[in-house]
Order: structure tokens, then C-alpha cells, then sequence
């Protein structure tokens, strides 16, 4: 089961997810901003995360990450501001709690602008 705080993640992202259940609980964050696009995908029931960014002028992404059986997501703060780090698998030994902090995974902030970097080794 994936662990995070869904209410936290509109604050910081500042938009209502789409919610279906066709594949188990699914959430899409889309995040526009003049010259790029951010979609934040969840699968709650097994933890497959994507993350995809695209320029406003080509189809195709720009940047994709796809974790599968991620342990969670979880909002941080620190001296850039508000992101969500999502782990990658493997990045937590055990249950995680969203607390305590990830080996690897994603950054991604959205304010000033979308920024998304990786963190950690595999």
C-alpha cells in the first residue's frame, strides 16, 4: 500500500486530482504553467507512480520517470520551499510512515516554477 497524505499534495500542487478506479485507485495531478505541463500519476492500491513533464509546443515528454511499487510519497520543506519526494522502490526497508526519509526517488516542486530533480543511489 502506498503511503501518503492525498490532502497535502493538492495544497502543494494546487490543483484537485482526477480519481478513477478502473486499474484500483488512480489519481492524476496536472499542474500548467506557461511553458510546461507536470501530470503526477498514483496508483494507491500498488504504488505505481509516473511523472511526466511536457513543453507547451511537442507531444512527446520531455522528462519520464515510472516507479513501480514506490512506498510512498510524502511533502518536505526546506530552504527552496515546499516539494513532494516520491521514493523509488527499494527506497525504504519495511512499512514506511512517510516520516522518515527516503533513500532515492523524485523532487518536484511547483512553485516558482516546476523543477524536478532525482535524489539518491540505487
Amino acid at each position: 500500500m502506498f503511503s501518503w497524505d492525498q490532502t497535502a499534495f493538492v495544497e502543494i500542487l494546487g490543483v484537485i486530482p482526477v480519481v478513477t478506479d478502473e486499474f484500483g485507485t488512480d489519481y492524476s495531478f496536472k499542474v500548467t504553467r506557461p511553458s510546461v505541463t507536470l501530470t503526477i500519476g498514483i496508483n494507491e492500491d500498488v504504488g505505481d507512480c509516473s511523472v511526466l513533464l511536457h513543453c507547451s509546443s511537442n507531444d512527446s515528454p520531455i522528462f519520464r520517470a515510472v516507479y513501480l511499487h514506490s512506498p510512498g510519497a510524502r511533502v518536505v520543506r526546506d530552504k527552496r520551499g515546499y516539494f513532494i519526494e516520491i521514493g523509488a522502490p527499494g527506497s525504504f526497508s519495511g512499512s514506511y510512515d512517510s516520516l522518515q526519509p527516503l533513500h532515492h526517488g523524485l523532487r518536484i516542486w511547483v512553485e516558482p516554477d516546476v523543477f524536478v530533480e532525482t535524489f539518491g543511489g540505487a
